[in-house]
This record gives C-alpha cells, structure tokens and sequence, in this order.
C-alpha cells in the first residue's frame, strides 16, 4: 500500500508545481478514495474510467448543438474557410491519436505519470498549455509503435 501512496501523492505534487488543477483534483481525490469504502470503485474506474471521461467530454462538446447555440449554416461556413478546414483537419488527426491513446493506456497504464509530468514540464518551463492525457498518449503511442518499443 506504501507505493500507492507514494504515486498518488508524487502526482497531486507535481500536479501543484505545475499548476495543473484537474489533475491534482484527481489526485486528491484518489488518494481520499483511497482510505475509504470508495476504494471499492476503483476496478469500475480502471475498467470503464476513460470512457466515461469520453462521454462526459462528448456531452460537454455537443452541448452547443442541442442548445441551439451552432447552426447549420455555421457548419456550412466553417466548411468554405482555410481556417475552418485546418480545424476539420486537427480535429481529425486529434480523434485518429485520441484513439491510439485510449489503446495505450489501456495497454501500458504506466505511461500516464510520464504524460502527466511531459505536460507539467511543458507547461511549466515551455509556457504551453498540458495537453489532454489522450492526445498526449495518442501521439506517444505513434511514437512507441514507430520506434519498436
């Protein structure tokens, strides 16, 4: 149990130094979780945890379309502009490596602390903005597979 507490604590951590709210939220709770009945939810989160972060990410992104707030004609706009057929373009190749992502966490789950401290490292001393954890493991996973690791 040492190790558990270990990892969860060097992740809310490193979280803080990076400023990174929703991962050490997670963090916390986890550890919470952890020392009580709570922890019984663990092997649901293991199992089906990533696609209920899906799903709440899907509603949240579609929520502009049942609300009326996006019609059809701005659909049709965002089609005959350069810019809005590079977003159509990003968000295809973001969903193509969101996918890979999702099959390497499930396979390696280890490499999400090295994605968490990329993002942190990144956001931190390259003033980016931490990546989500799928696109960053979509893009690790290329780069795992290309390099036969």
């Amino acid at each position: 149990m040492f190790h558990e507490i270990v990892v969860l604590l060097f992740i809310f951590l490193i979280a803080l130094i990076g400023k990174n709210d929703l991962v050490a939220t997670a963090g916390a709770l986890l550890f919470v979780m952890k020392f009580s009945p709570l922890s019984n939810v663990f092997p649901f989160l293991t199992e089906r945890g990533i696609e209920l972060g899906i799903l709440l990410l899907t509603l949240s992104v579609l929520t502009p379309f049942a609300a009326g707030d996006i019609m059809p004609r701005d659909l049709l706009s965002t089609l005959k502009s350069p810019a809005g057929l590079i977003a159509v373009f990003s968000g295809i190749v973001a969903s193509y490596l969101t996918g890979h992502g999702v099959e390497l966490l499930r396979s390696r789950p280890e490499v999400m602390v090295g994605l968490i401290v990329g993002s942190i490292i990144g956001a931190s001393f390259l003033k980016g903005v931490p990546a989500g954890p799928l696109v960053a493991a979509g893009l690790a996973a290329v780069l795992i597979k290309s390099l036969n690791l």
